[in-house]
């Protein structure tokens, strides 16, 4: 049985293509799918506040 609720590949009722589990068309990934390709942009975490990544230890007030 297929839920027609999530079937709406023109995007009509969240604003983009949705499809119901395994009905999506087979030219589109998940993103477990694009990682495994390499295609998903890799996210690095920021350094804490008050880390200057740039400054040298005596600007950073980190004592020699």
């Amino acid at each position: 049985m297929v839920r027609r609720t999530f079937l709406d590949p023109a995007g009509e009722r969240f604003g983009l293509p949705t499809f119901p589990w395994r009905m999506a068309p087979d030219n589109l990934h998940t993103r477990r799918q694009l990682a495994a390709m390499g295609l998903r942009p890799i996210y690095v975490i920021p350094a804490p506040l008050g880390v200057c990544l740039d400054c040298d230890d005596a600007r950073a007030g980190v004592a020699a």
